[in-house]
């Protein structure tokens, strides 16, 4: 069906904007956690120590609470990524243009495509994902991507394109 190898997969721009994702998730919980563990120490200097547990307590449920809903987020892209690799050899690899760019509802500031997959005598509409933004610390900016033309593989049942790289 395709020619990509697992380490292609993992260097995709699919695959890389999902685990760009995960990192972004535990560097803001960490950041939080970072935070919320200085507040109850610098409160306990002023108070005294015996206000010293109560405070951690806090820091300790605040820590378990963003954990929970940020690992949601995380669990998911990484959920995603895993079948991607798993599932890659099922679909059909292709070339075509990246010439139709939409606005992400889910993802502020991002861009995805709309891409005409034409296949012996059927015409495919797919959807990628929305892995592009003209913003500040995008790591695919539609500068480098858009109207250009790239290889990916398309998932037929989910009529999703996933996009592996630029084709010089």
């Amino acid at each position: 069906m395709n020619s990509f190898t697992v380490e292609e997969i993992k260097q995709s721009v699919d695959y890389q904007w999902r685990m760009r994702h995960i990192k972004t998730y535990m560097a803001i919980w960490g950041v939080i956690s970072a935070i919320t563990l200085v507040v109850p120490l610098f409160a306990t200097m002023s108070v005294g120590s015996e206000s010293l547990v109560i405070g951690f307590a806090i820091w300790g449920l605040t820590v378990v609470i963003c954990g929970l809903f940020f690992g949601v987020f995380a669990l998911y892209d990484y959920s995603k990524a895993r079948s991607f690799v798993r599932h890659y050899k099922n679909f059909k690899q292709y070339e075509t243009v990246l010439d139709s760019p939409e606005t992400s509802y889910w993802y502020r500031g991002a861009i995805y495509y709309n891409v005409r997959i034409k296949d012996d005598n059927t015409s495919v509409l797919a959807r990628t994902n929305a892995c592009f933004s003209g913003m500040l610390f995008s790591k695919f900016t539609l500068e480098d991507y858009n109207n250009k033309k790239v290889v990916g593989l398309l998932d037929p049942e989910s009529e999703r394109f996933y996009v592996e790289k630029k084709v010089n």
